[in-house]
């Protein structure tokens, strides 16, 4: 009987289903670290998916989503002075996998690239770091897929989306008491 510990030092304990964790409370992390995808070259103004990950969810616990995605917008064809994707994070219960274009619960979204100093047509690629942050609550106690997604600006650029050996996709998801 545990309420007879007064002093001392506990082992390895396993915790009974009828434990109550406070709220707030972190319960699992969830890690993921994509290098198999490789690099997608996304040339639509289309929402695509670019990188999922899957996880068991449980009804009504907060789940705090970080990570991060090297891309790389760029000039396509025509003379512009633009460089930029939009990328998305979502989840939803729903399977999904890369290059689909339906897509579910929109948590962030952000453009990302760059302006040149004048109309050019050279490529004049920009690569970087999308970083994103998004939470939800779970509405049922099922595989939620959060995934990250990418369309162009113009119609002239193009957005390429990478998860390799050297440009991992990364993310990390917090379960929190409610």
């Amino acid at each position: 009987d545990a309420s007879d510990i007064t002093t001392g030092t506990m082992g390895a304990v396993t915790l009974g289903s009828t434990v109550v964790f406070p709220s707030g409370h972190v319960t699992n992390v969830f890690k993921f670290k994509d290098t198999s995808t490789a690099t997608l070259n996304i040339q639509t103004s289309t929402i695509t998916v670019a990188g999922v990950f899957s996880f068991s969810a449980i009804s009504g616990r907060h789940y705090i989503v970080t990570g991060s995605q090297f891309i790389s917008p760029y000039r396509y064809s025509g003379s512009h002075n633009r460089r930029f994707q939009t990328m998305y994070l979502y989840y939803g219960t729903t399977a999904r996998s890369s290059l689909d274009t339906t897509v579910d619960t929109l948590m962030f979204s952000g453009g990302c690239g760059h302006y040149v100093l004048e109309n050019s047509t050279v490529e004049a690629a920009d690569h970087s770091v999308f970083s994103y942050n998004g939470s939800f609550t779970a509405g049922s106690t099922a595989t939620h897929y959060v995934y990250t997604a990418v369309n162009t600006v113009g119609s002239d650029d193009r957005a390429r989306v990478y998860s390799t050996a050297n440009e991992p996709h990364v993310m990390n998801i917090f379960e929190v008491m409610p």
